[in-house]
């Protein structure tokens, strides 16, 4: 049942997303070897969200996750908001903490098993969601073509912190 609800949330998604939700997957990266650098000096997977809205959007107590069975695997803690128009960047390295501005999940992504990438609201409702159907090349992404829009597309050259530019379909 969980997974017919699912998918047909999934069917509305791209329409509800952008008229009821401020916040979105913008883009994220399961191949990043050696590209984007955290503060522990590692090249983990991430995914950055970004918000669409005029008002800035408090995610203490949200969700991030990598599996359509677990909504509720990582939950953002206490204090964690993003602006208006602004990107949030969150790493997938399975640390569970948040070390200053650098924020890591409780996760990673295998690009490989075509797991989800998952942003829930605190009472679980699914707010965004991107399956991940085909695996990244070494350091690209794959993210909406500009800030927000409903059709995906390929980087070459990922933006995570910033916006989405120079996309392939």
């Amino acid at each position: 049942f969980m997974r017919l609800k699912f998918y047909f949330i999934s069917f509305l998604l791209p329409i509800g997303t952008l008229l009821t939700s401020q916040v979105v997957i913008n883009e994220y990266s399961a191949a990043n070897m050696d590209d984007k650098i955290d503060n522990f000096f590692e090249y983990e997977d991430w995914v950055e969200l970004y918000n669409v809205g005029t008002q800035t959007v408090d995610l203490s107590g949200y969700f991030l996750s990598d599996n359509i069975n677990n909504p509720d695997k990582w939950l953002f803690p206490d204090g964690i908001s993003i602006n208006a128009g602004q990107h949030l960047l969150i790493y997938c390295s399975d640390r569970d903490l948040v070390d200053g501005t650098n924020i890591h999940a409780g996760f990673k992504l295998t690009q490989t098993k075509q797991e989800y990438v998952i942003l829930s609201d605190p009472n679980q409702n699914l707010v965004d969601a991107v399956q991940i159907l085909s695996p990244n090349q070494v350091n690209h992404s794959t993210g909406r073509i500009t800030d927000g829009n409903l059709t995906w597309g390929i980087f070459e050259n990922p933006t995570p912190g910033s916006a989405n530019t120079n996309s392939f379909l």
